[in-house]
């Protein structure tokens, strides 16, 4: 009498489950994008698309964590920062003839 009605299979599906679990602890997250893009990305299936969102996800809060390290150690003033900004819109304006 067969006392595993699981079978080998799915005991290692269920440990690499757990395993996974418990080294990464990643969770699923679900983003919306156009039709066009997606069949972009299914013409690549070679791809980890997974993997390429991750690491993108990654590089812009390192950039996050970079500018808000910046912006805790400046100096700048509320006012400072909108009459810098005043200055490059005008900079950016004549460089482009507007």
């Amino acid at each position: 009498m067969d006392l595993n009605p699981v079978g080998i299979g799915g005991l290692i599906y269920v440990f690499t489950l757990i395993y996974t679990w418990r080294v990464w602890n990643m969770t699923n997250m679900t983003i919306t994008i156009t039709e066009d893009l997606k069949l972009e990305l299914q013409k690549h299936k070679e791809v980890n698309w997974s993997a390429v969102m991750r690491k993108a996800a990654e590089e812009h809060i390192r950039k996050i964590h970079l500018a808000e390290m910046l912006a805790k150690k400046s100096k700048f003033t509320q006012k400072d920062v909108k009459e810098l900004d005043k200055l490059v819109k005008q900079g950016l304006a004549r460089e482009h003839g507007l």
